[in-house]
């Protein structure tokens, strides 16, 4: 038997033509504590509750810009699935929602 982990699952994203973007550091908070990113796809242990996640990459490593936030619920050894999409101007907000595709 397999003890399944609480965990946020997150897909960060951009169009083809922002392909520059992946150069950028991404930069995910859960409750206001940062933590490196990557671009694509990545998991982040959590405690079972309710957690705020902000999302944000940082232009030419040091403006954060296109940041986007959302409070979940993660149940006890559930995986809540989220994806952040980058915006067509640098200086709009990003969008981070709940991905409903299975998993």
């Amino acid at each position: 038997m397999s003890v399944q982990s609480t965990s946020i699952r997150l897909n960060a994203k951009q169009a083809i033509w922002w392909i520059l973007v992946t150069i950028q550091p991404l930069v995910i908070e859960v409750d206001g504590v940062p933590t490196k990113g990557t671009w694509g796809d990545q998991t982040l242990q959590v405690a079972p509750g309710n957690h705020s996640v902000s999302v944000f990459w940082k232009l030419y490593w040091l403006l954060p810009v296109q940041r986007a936030r959302l409070d979940v619920t993660v149940e006890s050894g559930a995986v809540v699935s989220l994806r952040y999409k980058v915006r067509w101007l640098v200086f709009l907000p990003g969008k981070l929602y709940l991905d409903n595709a299975p998993s």
